[in-house]
């Protein structure tokens, strides 16, 4: 449960869980680095997706014509 509490509150950058304080990475570390950037990127590219989704579904961007 802890691990999901954990993924909520990295995936969610609106709400926390608070579990951050009890579970974190270890960014000293070569591969806790390499995996918070992956992280990091994944959520860029999901909240450029959403955002173009939600253009796309509300018909912000008109079609040439």
């Amino acid at each position: 449960m802890e691990l999901v509490g954990l993924g909520l509150d990295r995936g969610l950058p609106l709400g926390t869980t608070g579990m951050r304080a009890r579970c974190d990475l270890d960014t000293a570390a070569r591969a806790g680095q390499a995996f918070t950037a992956a992280i990091w990127l994944v959520q860029i590219a999901v909240w450029g997706l959403a955002t173009l989704a939600l253009a796309g579904y509300t018909n912000l961007v008109r079609k040439p014509g």
